[in-house]
């Protein structure tokens, strides 16, 4: 019986030499001591090198001779355990004295790397939150090490490569995982992994960032890991209300759930690669994903502004894939033959134009064929498919009010419960947009099913959704 269960672990697909990997996370996470070297002087020093929340920092005491150099002294290379760390970003940030002449300096890394890049490439990321795949999205179970198991692996690809992203505890912290299963270069690794971990956080509310480790070898196996860098990266970002009801029993009892299993979100592996590889083969779209993801986490004085940019460049994204149908004369031909017709009669009235009038009008005849801006959304929400209800309608009129960074609204549209503060108009408006650009990310990736009404978490003050259910397809 043993060995018909050695022979199943064995046929299934195993992450290779993850206590490997969980050594370099250790080495990185330890206090050493350490002699580092300055790039612009080339003194070397004794220091201690140690993590500090998700940064390394390394202190040290010497004389004062440094503090004219502090504002624009980096260092260049640190030494532990005899091996040679290269520094690509470091800052000294504070400095303090116990007994003159000697100061106390403490130098913080944001990058730090050891070793030769090479062929396969493996990202790790601690999780501060929980991040869950299994209801969400086409999960696998795996196993590792021949030993541990886990049911939380999905699987994409990006330009035919295929990629493992899972989750994996060491010692009361929950890591992420992305593997590249294929022979790549560094940089292209990277900003693959920033479009996976992107696409994520569209669809979990979870944007994981903080901090991360990648670590690459010559083989698949991972069995001798080459290279290894701790990346400092920016806060996480959560979004308030997950728009996927990945878990239905919070919206409805155990019968119902039992008897509508279909009302529970599904990412088919396709969906989520779509969204992966649209991200990474468009800027337009993942600047949008970006923008969107931070301003879910941005207060409500600047949010509807966020907002309002993203849904321009949703709209844009769209455009840029179907150029031809937001022509308002879709005769090429016609349109250049108008265009240069227009210019000659700009001739016959030369004497009436300044130079720079002149030259405003002819951009103008350039544009012509140009959709305005609210013909182009218009446009883009008729081809994606959506319809939208009349205070949907009315709530994106403020959308140029928005862009100009101003957040007096133009009109009472909004059907608020009497007596309630002003603020709650601008809240109604912004949570409006959010919905809207889920909805438009979806349909971009080609998701059919029901997402969460986040407008009905706020149906005491927002009357005119009070008969909208709680899920709602699209």
């Amino acid at each position: 019986m043993k060995d018909e269960v050695q022979k199943l672990l064995d046929s299934i697909d195993i992450q290779k030499n993850i206590t490997e990997t969980f050594k370099v996370i250790e080495e990185f996470q330890n206090s050493q001591t350490c002699v580092f070297t300055f790039s612009e002087t080339q003194k070397s020093e004794n220091g201690m090198f140690s993590k500090y929340k998700n940064k390394h920092i390394v202190k040290f005491s010497a004389s004062c001779d440094y503090k004219e150099f502090s504002k624009r002294l980096f260092l260049s290379t640190i030494i532990i355990n005899e091996i040679t760390y290269h520094c690509e970003d470091s800052l000294i940030t504070t400095i303090s004295f116990d007994e003159l002449p000697s100061l106390n300096y403490e130098v913080s890394l944001s990058d730090i790397y050891c070793g030769e890049k090479s062929k396969y490439y493996r990202m790790i990321l601690p999780l501060d939150k929980e991040l869950s795949f299994i209801r969400l999205f086409d999960t696998h179970s795996f196993c590792y090490n021949k030993s541990g198991c886990s049911r939380e692996l999905i699987k994409t690809y990006i330009k035919g490569r295929e990629f493992h992203i899972y989750k994996l505890s060491k010692d009361n912290t929950e890591y992420l995982f992305i593997d590249c299963l294929s022979e790549i270069e560094y940089q292209e690794f990277y900003d693959q992994c920033v479009c996976i971990l992107c696409s994520l956080g569209i669809l979990t509310g979870y944007f994981v960032e903080n901090e991360c480790y990648i670590v690459s070898a010559n083989n698949l196996d991972f069995s001798f890991i080459q290279y290894k860098e701790f990346c400092s990266l920016r806060d996480s970002k959560y979004a308030p209300n997950n728009i996927l009801p990945i878990n239905p029993f919070s919206f409805f009892s155990r019968n119902e759930v039992e008897n509508n299993r279909h009302l529970m979100a599904h990412i088919c592996t396709d969906i989520f690669t779509r969204l992966v590889n649209k991200t990474y083969l468009s800027l337009t779209l993942e600047n949008s994903l970006f923008i969107f993801l931070e301003a879910l986490s941005y207060p409500l004085d600047t949010q509807p502004a966020c907002l309002s940019v993203v849904l321009e460049g949703l709209c844009n994204y769209v455009k840029d894939e179907n150029e031809s149908s937001f022509k308002p004369i879709t005769d090429k031909g016609k349109a250049k033959e108008i265009r240069k017709k227009m210019k000659e009669l700009l001739n016959d009235y030369e004497d009436y134009f300044s130079t720079d009038g002149r030259q405003i009008i002819e951009k103008r005849i350039d544009d012509i064929n140009n959709p305005t801006n609210r013909g182009k959304f218009e446009k883009a929400i008729q081809l994606l498919g959506l319809e939208l209800k009349n205070y949907e309608k009315e709530a994106l009129l403020n959308r140029n009010t928005f862009l100009h960074c101003t957040t007096e609204l133009k009109t009472d549209y909004l059907e608020i419960k009497q007596g309630s503060p002003e603020y709650i108009k601008l809240f109604f408006a912004s949570q409006i947009l959010v919905r809207l650009l889920y909805k438009m990310i979806l349909k971009i990736i080609g998701y059919e099913g029901y997402i969460v009404n986040i407008l009905k978490y706020n149906e005491d003050v927002f009357e005119s959704i009070r008969e909208e259910p709680m899920l709602v397809k699209i």
